[in-house]
């Protein structure tokens, strides 16, 4: 008998239609994906239900990780990948790879060593630098935690080579990581600092007489700890150390070590090394982070990264010229982890869809032949939806922010233009922390809203919300980067020159006082957008004005500046997508009415279900008006659900292959894949834990023995 689930909608392969191609960002990246789904969906080494990977030990997760990067790299160097293919097939496997910290498109990244050099030990002097932003000029101290994802810190390694090395290093190392002669890490990240880079403790000391760097780690706080793929992976690292000559200190800069033997994989002489072990909730199974200790190392010269600051054969030391270069790599990173968290939460929206539209529980009244479909009440609508119209958001307005920073690095940098840079750090910041807290606590909802079957291993969620949570302190804790948009904020509106920040552009207005509120007499008038941007801007207004007050009472803002980045991101967030769909109602493809109640859900959703208490408290709504807005809110989620939910979640089209989940199979019905990968799968079902069935059996006659033992004893009392 045919399984019911082959009318579940749910695809074996990409389906290419004009809403799918705009949603995954343009024919390029949809005809990617299809291409990198065929590749891995047909080759066996990538089968996601070959192997239970929740229920195999965590060796052996990690060896079939190094696996699958091995036949990866294969296939980049036979099939002539680009980068930027090798990075999404990574992706896809939906597993941290070990190889993940070494590949990168290199024509992404702008970090230099002049902002190490400048902003780590010493305060920044240079004139070039003085119109930028103090987070953005000591961003560097926020950078250590790329260590602890291998996703986010594979575009350090060949980044970091193609943009810090001389052209002499560069040709002889580059070539290497390229044909993966060598495996590569960023080693940062500290046991005793990590947001906190300036005073990292590690040291490279420069000896005169071997013309040689001696790399140590003076303390236990100073071993180089989280770093991805140095477990067992790597054979350079990257190392970031404090640079001194003769006594003196010149800063963090960077110097390529090797920590392992290309012809053995064993440790090189005054290397220690270990794997880390477990991380929260199971996750990264594929990444072998490592501690790494270094006993006066030594490294030659030649190895320090030397496109701009020097050291000569007598111990000159020469200060780095170029200074402008800021910290483009953050950004990079920070606009692409905006789509990929987005990406991450669509994917488990899609899964808890699936689910909830094939099972069914109660009746809604007495007379109702067949049981409810799940999805169709409203407590699952009600959370489901808003969160489908925040992950389309992330990825729209996430790809839009890369696209502008790519024409800009393109047009811009090279001419030493930077007017622009310290815009897209702040919108890069906000985007990292709006996306990750949005995602991780999202997909936590997706799980509790399929109930207790969400919280089975191979529904997938417990690997998503591992995968999700964690970027919550990676590339920099939340709360405490989350504090450079508050401090930009202030900063901007002090001085009168937000406009030259196109994101802060709403403190013009702010500047300007009270103005007019607009007629909000019933849920209609929610749904216009002037009457949108008023009560993002009136939030934001008196949140501003808060902690303008709050700030000139010396009081620590490090928490409420959470709330306030959350609600500038809001806005941020709001206007990308508004600017994206007027285009659209110009143009009016046969998906605009979709996309248009994608944008109405998200816009009532920030501001009826805000982040924090203390956001709703900003915005002063009578009761009628916060009435009318929760109408608004509900009958746009309810017109999405019943109009448009489908077609949507078909556009994005997520595949079998790429939810990985039990509940969502497009050859079974989930209580089929839990049942048969489930339980009859089980490594404890049947018999194959009779070597214990004698222990549990005499365990229920220990009563008997324990109570003839008492009466015994009872009896031997008695006669005495």
């Amino acid at each position: 008998m045919a399984s019911p689930s082959l009318n579940r909608n749910i695809p074996i392969n990409p389906i290419d239609t004009p809403f799918s191609v705009f949603l995954w960002g343009g024919r390029v990246k949809f005809d990617r994906r299809r291409d990198i789904h065929q590749e891995l969906s047909s080759n066996p080494i990538f089968s996601k239900t070959s192997v239970v990977l929740p229920s195999i030990a965590r060796k052996d997760a990690w060896i079939r990780a190094a696996y699958q990067a091995r036949e990866l790299i294969r296939l980049k160097l036979e099939r002539g990948w680009s980068h930027t293919h090798f990075r999404e097939a990574i992706r896809m496997t939906d597993n941290m790879l070990p190889v993940q910290p070494q590949q990168v498109s290199v024509r992404h990244i702008m970090l230099t060593l002049a902002d190490f050099v400048q902003g780590m030990s010493r305060s920044f002097s240079a004139k070039p630098l003085s119109d930028l932003s103090h987070d953005t000029r000591n961003e560097m101290c926020l950078f250590g935690h790329f260590d602890s994802s291998s996703f986010e810190c594979f575009r350090i390694f060949m980044s970091n080579l193609d943009r810090q090395m001389s052209d002499e290093q560069k040709a002889i190392w580059i070539p290497k990581a390229e044909r993966f002669e060598i495996f590569g890490s960023y080693a940062q990240t500290e046991l005793g600092h990590g947001s906190n880079v300036r005073d990292l403790e590690t040291t490279a000391t420069f000896d005169k007489q071997t013309d040689e760097f001696v790399i140590d780690s003076p303390t236990l706080s100073s071993t180089k700890y989280w770093i991805g793929a140095t477990g067992v992976w790597a054979t350079h690292s990257i190392v970031v150390a404090k640079l001194l000559i003769d006594g003196k200190n010149h800063g963090n800069h960077l110097f390529l070590t090797q920590i392992r033997e290309l012809d053995t994989q064993r440790l090189m002489p005054g290397v220690e090394i270990y794997e880390l072990g477990p991380k929260a909730f199971q996750g990264m199974l594929g990444t072998d982070n490592g501690a790494l200790t270094f006993h006066n190392v030594r490294v030659p010269r030649s190895q320090m990264l030397a496109r701009n600051a020097q050291v000569l054969r007598d111990g000159t030391y020469i200060d780095p010229k170029n200074q402008k270069h800021s910290y483009g790599s953050m950004i990079t990173v920070r606009a692409i982890m905006a789509e990929i968290t987005g990406w991450d939460l669509l994917k488990a929206v899609a899964v808890c869809y699936h689910y909830t539209r094939y099972r069914k529980q109660f009746r809604k009244d007495k007379n109702q032949q067949i049981e409810t479909t799940v999805i169709d009440y409203t407590s699952v609508k009600q959370r489901l939806i808003p969160l489908l119209a925040k992950g389309t958001a992330l990825v729209l307005v996430g790809q839009n922010v890369t696209r502008g920073y790519d024409e800009y690095t393109a047009n811009n940098l090279k001419t030493g233009d930077f007017s622009q840079l310290e815009d897209f750090h702040l919108q890069t910041v906000g985007a990292k922390v709006y996306s990750t807290e949005i995602t991780s606590h999202g997909v936590e909802t997706c799980r509790i809203a399929c109930g207790g079957h969400g919280y089975h291993a191979l529904s997938g969620f417990g690997r998503m919300y591992a995968n999700t949570a964690n970027a919550l302190t990676y590339e920099g804790d939340n709360y405490v980067i989350g504090q450079q948009v508050p401090r930009a904020i202030l900063k901007h509106y002090k001085n009168k020159t937000e406009g030259s920040l196109p994101s802060l552009s709403y403190l013009a207005k702010i500047r300007q006082g009270e103005s007019s509120s607009p007629t909000i007499d019933s849920e209609i008038d929610w749904l216009k957008l002037e009457v949108q941007q008023w009560a993002l801007e009136k939030r934001l207004a008196n949140m501003v004005q808060a902690h303008i007050e709050d700030t000139a009472a010396g009081k620590d803002t490090s928490y409420t500046c959470h709330a306030l980045t959350m609600a500038h991101s809001d806005f941020v967030y709001w206007r990308g997508f508004r600017d994206l769909l007027q285009p659209l109602q110009q143009e009016k493809p046969a998906f605009l009415d979709q996309i248009t109640a994608l944008f109405r859900v998200f816009s009532l959703s920030i501001l009826h279900n805000p982040h924090h208490p203390s956001m709703a408290q900003a915005l002063p709504l009578s009761y009628t008006q916060q009435r009318s807005l929760r109408a608004a809110h509900d009958a746009a989620v309810e017109e999405l659900a019943t109009n448009h939910l489908t077609g949507i979640i078909e556009a994005y089209g997520f595949t079998s292959y790429e939810m990985d989940s039990a509940l969502a199979r497009a050859d079974r019905t989930p209580y089929e894949a839990l049942f048969e990968e489930g339980a009859k799968s089980s490594e404890m079902s049947g018999d194959k834990m009779k070597h214990l069935f004698e222990m549990m059996v005499d365990t229920r006659q220990l009563w008997k023995r324990i109570e003839a033992a008492k009466a015994q004893k009872g009896d031997m009392q008695a006669k005495l």
